[in-house]
C-alpha cells in the first residue's frame, strides 16, 4: 500500500513537472512568435548603399509568358493590382521604380528581388524572402512581366 502511495506521489510530480514545463514553453513560444512579427516599421524608404554592378544587370531578353509562370511564388504576397497585400500591389512598379532611387527601374526591381533589404517601401515591413538563387534569365522574364502590369 505504501508503494502504490509513493507511485501516485511520483507520478502526481512527473505530471506536474511536465505541466510546468509545458506551460514555460508556451509562453516562450508566444513571445517568441510576438517578436517575430515585430512591431512598426518607419514609414519611409530605407536606402541601403548596395548596388548591382552594371554586368550583373539583367536585360531586355525577358520572356512574359516565363515571367508570368515564375511571378505565381510572388502573387503571394504582391498583387497585379493596386492592392495591397503583405507587400505593395505591383500595377505600374516600373513608373515607380524610376522614381525611387538613382538606379533604372531594371536595376532597382532587380535588386529588391535579389537583397529585398535594400529598399523598403513606405508603409510595408521589409519582410520579403531573398530570390538571390533566380538565374538572370528568370530576372529578365519577371521583368518583362512586371512591365506589362500597368
Amino acid at each position: 500500500m505504501f508503494e502504490r502511495h509513493q507511485m501516485r506521489a511520483k507520478r502526481k510530480s512527473t505530471t506536474a513537472i511536465s505541466l510546468r514545463l509545458t506551460s514555460l514553453l508556451l509562453v516562450a513560444l508566444m513571445f517568441l512568435v510576438a517578436f517575430a512579427c515585430g512591431g512598426d516599421e518607419p514609414a519611409e524608404l530605407v536606402v541601403m548603399p548596395t548596388v548591382i554592378p552594371e554586368e550583373t544587370s539583367t536585360s531586355d531578353s525577358g520572356d512574359v509568358e516565363a515571367g508570368k509562370k515564375l511571378f505565381v511564388s510572388c502573387a503571394t504576397c504582391h498583387s497585379t493590382g493596386t492592392d495591397k497585400l503583405v507587400g505593395p500591389g505591383l500595377a505600374g512598379v516600373y513608373q515607380r521604380a524610376a522614381t525611387r532611387t538613382s538606379l533604372d527601374a531594371d536595376s532597382y526591381i532587380e535588386q529588391s528581388m535579389r537583397q529585398p533589404g535594400a529598399f523598403i517601401v513606405p508603409g510595408f515591413q521589409g519582410k520579403m524572402p531573398s530570390f538571390s538563387y533566380l538565374s538572370d534569365q528568370d530576372i529578365s522574364n519577371i521583368l518583362a512581366y512586371l512591365k506589362t502590369l500597368n
